[in-house]
């Protein structure tokens, strides 16, 4: 179901070239896939010596997590989730047992795709204030939930721009 496009995009590395693991020095953590019936969670990765949290996306209700690369994303909760887990061997056993899932797995996985090159093409494309503006408009829970760092690093700014742009 995942691909590294987006962990690619946000490590700044060339479609397909490969994951250089030692020098980038990133910390590896768990791996989860799950349904969020209710709250809100974020996804990132640590980089560098120093531990920097990149920021990948932000995920609500009714959405499908996925993270980003399977051994260096890691999810962290921004209020209280109710969430169905699952592995991808159940996945497997699920699509092998029951081919008519065949459907639900494929919109799940049209929903993620939909979600990384969104989030490819804001960074590719938008200003800080279209960045900005378009993550105020889409998830506006994100303003009240994530932590101003987390924010500005989605944003790819500082969090001294994003308290010029609040104003």
């Amino acid at each position: 179901m995942r691909n590294n496009k987006l962990f690619s995009h946000l490590m700044g590395l060339a479609p397909g070239q490969k994951i250089p693991f030692n020098s980038a020095k990133l910390t590896p953590d768990r791996q989860s896939y799950f349904f969020i019936s209710k709250g809100h969670v974020i996804e990132y990765i640590r980089f560098g010596s120093e531990g920097k949290r990149i920021v990948s996306l932000f995920f609500g209700p009714d959405e499908f997590v996925v993270g980003c690369h399977p051994d260096f994303s890691s999810i962290a909760s921004l209020d209280p989730v109710n969430s169905v887990p699952f592995t991808y061997g159940t996945l497997i056993r699920t699509l092998k047992n029951f081919p008519e899932s065949r459907i639900h797995y494929q919109e799940m996985r049209k929903r993620y795709a939909i979600k990384v090159d969104e989030r490819i093409r804001i960074l590719e494309t938008m200003s800080v204030p279209e960045r900005y503006g378009h993550l105020r408009a889409t998830q506006p829970w994100v303003f009240s939930l994530a932590g101003k760092e987390d924010i500005a690093s989605y944003l790819g700014i500082s969090v001294a721009m994003l308290r010029k742009l609040e104003k």
